[in-house]
C-alpha cells in the first residue's frame, strides 16, 4: 500500500477545522499524515490544532496564501500519494479508500478525482459542484477552461511534481487550475462517478472582488495559451477555451478583449453555442454582464432555499 499525505491550509477557519480534521480521521482508510499549516490565523485555530497534535503534523506560518500554505504543507509531508482538504470543507469517509485503491490497483495512472456536492455551511447538499458523468482519460481542454472538480475531489502521484512547489505561489486565485494545467497536459485521468467530496459554500462567496479574481484567471490562462499541449488542441477546443477565456475578461473588467476572444471562438469553431452568449455579454459590457451575474446568483439562491437537493 503507498503512503497518502493530506494537506490542509487553514487561515481562520477555527469554526469548521474541527469537521475536517474530524472527516479524516474517520476515514475508512485513515491518511499515513495530516498536514496542517495555519497560514497566520487571528482566530482559534492554533487552540484546534493543538487538540489533534497527537494526530497530525500542525506547522505555523506567517499569512501568504493558500498556496504558499499548501506548498508548505507539501514539502513537510512524504506520502506516495497527495490529496488536499481545505479547512471548511469535509470529504466522505470512503474518499482515501477509494482513491487511493485506484491509483494502487493502476500503476499506469498517475490521477484520480471524484464527484462532489456544494453544501450549506451546516453540511447539507444543496446541489453538484459538476453534474455526473465526469470525462475521464486526457481532461486537458476541459480543465484549462474552468474548474472540474473541487481540489480536495483529487488525488495524484507524488513522482509526477517535477519542481520545487506545488504552486506557483503569485497567485492567490486560480492557483489550482495553474497546477492541474501543469499536471494534466500529457496523461490520462479516471474519475469516480460518487459525491465523495464535500464542497462548502459561504454566502461570501460571489461576493469577491470579481475583477481580482478575473485578473488572476486571465494570466494563467495566457500561461497556459504558450503551453506545447495547448497548440496540439482542435480548433472547436480552443474556441470553447476562448469562450471561458472572454468570460474571465469581463470579471476584470476588460470588455474590448472579451469582445475580441469571442470574435476568435466564432472564425475558429461558429457551432460552438456559449460564445453567442459570451458576445451579447460582451456586447452589453461589464455592467450588463454583472447584472447577469446578480440574476444567476439569486435564481441559485432561490432554488437552494426550496430545498433542492442533487
Amino acid at each position: 500500500m503507498l503512503r497518502v499525505s493530506v494537506l490542509i491550509p487553514a487561515y481562520n477557519h477555527a469554526r469548521f477545522l474541527p469537521d475536517a480534521i474530524e472527516c479524516l480521521l474517520k476515514q475508512t482508510r485513515r491518511p499515513d499524515e495530516i498536514v496542517v499549516v495555519d497560514d497566520g490565523s487571528t482566530d482559534d485555530t492554533a487552540a484546534v490544532l493543538d487538540h489533534y497534535a497527537d494526530q497530525i503534523i500542525a506547522v505555523r506560518q506567517e499569512n501568504r496564501g493558500a498556496s504558499a500554505a499548501r506548498n508548505t504543507a507539501y514539502k513537510c509531508s512524504t506520502g506516495d500519494l497527495i490529496a488536499f482538504l481545505d479547512g471548511d470543507d469535509t470529504l466522505e469517509p470512503t474518499s482515501i479508500e477509494k482513491r487511493a485503491a485506484c491509483l494502487e490497483n493502476n500503476p499506469a495512472l498517475d490521477f484520480v478525482y471524484t464527484g462532489a456536492y456544494m453544501t450549506d455551511l451546516q453540511g447539507q447538499p444543496l446541489q453538484w459542484f459538476r453534474r455526473p458523468p465526469l470525462p475521464s482519460g486526457n481532461v486537458f481542454a476541459h480543465v484549462i477552461c474552468r474548474h472540474l472538480f473541487p481540489i480536495h475531489a483529487v488525488m495524484f502521484r507524488r513522482s509526477i511534481v517535477q519542481r520545487d512547489d506545488l504552486f506557483d505561489a503569485r497567485y492567490r486565485s486560480a492557483e489550482d487550475l495553474e497546477l492541474w494545467s501543469y499536471l494534466l497536459a500529457e496523461r490520462v485521468v479516471t474519475a469516480i462517478n460518487e459525491p465523495l467530496a464535500y464542497y462548502r459554500s459561504h454566502p461570501d462567496m460571489m461576493t469577491k472582488r470579481m475583477d481580482i479574481v478575473g485578473a488572476s484567471l486571465v494570466s494563467v490562462q495566457e500561461q497556459i495559451m504558450r503551453m506545447p499541449a495547448f497548440a496540439k488542441l482542435i480548433p472547436v477546443q480552443k474556441a470553447e477555451f476562448y469562450t471561458w477565456h472572454a468570460t474571465y475578461h469581463l470579471y476584470a473588467r476588460h470588455r474590448k478583449q472579451s469582445f475580441q476572444y469571442v470574435l476568435r471562438s466564432l472564425r475558429l469553431a461558429p457551432t460552438v453555442r456559449r460564445a453567442y452568449l459570451m458576445l451579447l455579454m460582451s456586447i452589453l459590457g461589464t455592467q450588463g454582464f454583472e447584472n447577469a451575474q446578480r440574476v444567476y446568483r439569486r435564481a441559485s439562491q432561490l432554488r437552494q432555499s426550496t430545498g433542492h437537493k442533487p
